[in-house]
């Protein structure tokens, strides 16, 4: 049995793995997870085992690697540990927490952390978002949370959480909501808890390819990427996301295609192409609308990014939603 106070850090890549090569061209992941976690096992009163699972950038990031983090966090978790970290690249680690969390079924917190900066740049930041997500973990008040985000001392809902910064090394937060808890050197101070936790979905197959692919609207929009995402040109998908306007509305003439996909068979969900909101449902009715894309069989994705409609239509359709149970689970866990 691994001790009481015992945190799992699971290595996945990205920046906090990172060290300038010897030509001084770029940082290169190289350090795996002992590395990382140095001199922090056992500060705070909290060992801490550290584990290699893929050294990689986030962009390269797969399902087939996530599931293998999914299984070592269950594992770890199942032999004692109080809670689970992974470091992973900042690119894709929204959306990383985002699927894990449709996944996660335990009641230990589960948490994603990673850096701006490599590791040896100077102010790395890397040590001290590991040492407060190792906290954040261990600490009681976290369980139950599902899966979180920490970064910049700050953690965050996976649901909620958006890189809203490229280089900054307070590059995550939860736009228009705010973080669940604050860690700094002294405590932990844990403000809100998610009102909504859903039930697990079924673990994806990863050799199972399911084509979602994201189309984003603009000024003057003609309709035609939406047009060349129907059946005739590309033999279809399983599902299309359209980023649209606002809060998912789409041009007269691109609102007609993404209809006529629709009829042509395929699931069409719009959603709102700014950086924090919601897809509305009845605010306006002209045409293009999100009364209108409805009415034509759009499905709404509510606060969800397009990233992250993406990877949940690719669990639920996995999963065997179709129809109106597609529908019905979309707009529960987007709270649509």
């Amino acid at each position: 049995m691994i001790p009481q106070r015992t945190v799992s850090v699971g290595a996945l890549g990205g920046t906090i793995s990172m060290t300038t090569d010897s030509n001084g061209t770029g940082a290169l992941p190289s350090q795996g997870a002992a590395s990382q976690v140095g001199a922090l096992n056992a500060q705070y009163g909290i060992s801490v085992a550290a584990t290699d699972i893929a050294l990689i950038g986030s962009p390269s990031m797969t399902l087939t690697t996530l599931l293998r983090a999914l299984a070592f966090a269950r594992l770890e978790v199942d032999k004692g540990a109080c809670g689970v970290v992974l470091t992973h690249g900042s690119d894709t680690l929204s959306e990383a927490a985002f699927f894990l969390s449709l996944l996660w079924d335990r009641e230990e917190p589960l948490i994603l952390t990673g850096a701006m900066r490599p590791a040896d740049a100077p102010g790395a930041d890397g040590p001290g978002n590991l040492a407060g997500a190792i906290r954040c973990a261990a600490e009681p008040s976290m369980r139950g949370m599902g899966v979180l985000v920490f970064f910049a001392d700050f953690a965050h809902s996976a649901m909620l959480c958006e890189k809203t910064d490229s280089t900054w090394v307070n590059a995550f937060s939860s736009p228009g909501w705010g973080p669940l808890a604050r860690i700094d050197a002294e405590s932990i101070t844990h403000v809100l808890t998610p009102a909504h936790r859903f039930k697990p979905l079924p673990e994806p197959n990863p050799d199972v390819v399911i084509d979602i692919p994201i189309v984003t609207a603009a000024l003057d929009d003609d309709g035609a990427a939406i047009t060349s995402l129907g059946r005739g040109s590309t033999g279809g998908h399983e599902a299309i996301v359209i980023a649209g306007a606002g809060a998912g509305r789409l041009s007269t003439r691109a609102a007609e295609e993404a209809k006529q996909l629709v009829r042509d068979g395929e699931i069409v969900v719009f959603v709102r192409k700014t950086s924090h909101g919601v897809t509305t449902t009845g605010s306006y009715a002209y045409p293009g609308s999100e009364s209108d894309l409805i009415a034509g069989g759009l499905l709404p994705a509510g606060l969800l990014s397009p990233e992250k409609t993406r990877l949940l239509l690719h669990v639920l359709l996995q999963a065997g939603c179709r129809g109106k149970e597609l529908a019905r689970e979309l707009r529960t866990r987007c709270l649509a």
